[in-house]
């Protein structure tokens, strides 16, 4: 490596700890809003997450900088490699921080109720997780990286042991997940259009690509959580331009979208991911 190269490379490491450490904090407070129902300090995280977007921009120009002027190889072409996703991931833990303090300024209106769920404990531990995952990356240090990994067990653990006593007592659900439609589900959907109108369904695109990787031409939900009013009309206008008027899925989607609006409490907008197929 020269040494040109390498002074790019350390560069490369002061930044993405630079918009960790950023991000991580955005977390903090985050949380810390939701905790004391903060709505002025969770205007302040939302406000902030524009300097986040600014810097994961910068760090990706950086990247491409160094590819196409140094062209690195071997273990320096993959730590860049690494740093260009990673970069996207942390500018998506700080959108997670904006949609906490979302959360905690519709709260901080609201009745303060009991938690079952330990949100500080399970908080803190996945800031840990932050942190030593990107000390593992600069110090290329696989232990540590095997270590953080193991952690996360623990948060899914917490996690679920804080569903347990919310449902306790109470009548038996039932909900399909990703792994659910990949593992359990028989036979295929062979271009079905699936409508999940009830929940955040496209929040992340595992379940819908779940759906579509088992055949189904079309997932149809909600961005983020959605009101029971709310999805009730969006669903009875959905219906109408599908079976009525007979328009394309993505068209309909669209149409219904625009009319309709994005949940006014909780902000989910209404989308669609069709199958390439």
């Amino acid at each position: 490596m020269t040494m040109h190269m390498q002074r790019e490379i350390e560069k490369l490491k002061k930044l993405v700890l630079s918009l960790g450490a950023e991000v991580e904090e955005n977390v903090h407070k985050a949380v810390q809003a939701l905790e004391a129902r903060d709505k002025d300090l969770a205007g302040k995280i939302i406000a902030a997450d524009a300097a986040v977007d600014k810097f994961e921009v910068y760090l990706e120009e950086e990247c491409l900088k160094i590819l196409a002027l140094h062209q690195p190889v071997a273990i320096d072409l993959r730590f860049v490699i690494a740093v260009l996703k990673i970069n996207n991931d942390l500018e998506r833990i700080g959108d997670l921080a904006v949609n906490i303090a979302e959360r905690a300024m519709y709260l901080s209106s609201q009745e303060p109720v009991d938690v079952p769920f330990d949100f500080v404990g399970m908080a803190a531990k996945t800031k840990l997780m932050l942190k030593r995952s990107l000390d593992a990356l600069v110090n290329m240090d696989s232990r540590e990286a095997q270590e953080v990994c193991a952690m996360d067990d623990d948060v899914d653990a917490m996690n679920r042991l804080g569903k347990a006593r919310y449902y306790e007592g109470a009548p038996p659900l039932f909900g399909i997940g990703p792994d659910f439609v990949k593992y359990s589900m028989e036979g295929t959907f062979d271009d079905t259009l699936i409508v999940m109108m009830g929940c955040d369904g496209l929040r992340s695109q595992r379940t819908a690509e779940a759906f579509l990787d088992r055949g189904a031409g079309a997932f149809v939900s909600w961005s983020k959580p959605v009101s029971s009013s709310h999805t009730d009309a969006a669903t009875e206008r959905l219906l109408e331009r599908l079976l009525i008027e007979r328009l394309p899925t993505a068209e309909a989607v669209r149409q219904t979208a625009e009319e309709i609006g994005p949940d006014p409490i909780y902000e989910g907008e209404l989308r669609v991911l069709e199958s390439d197929g």
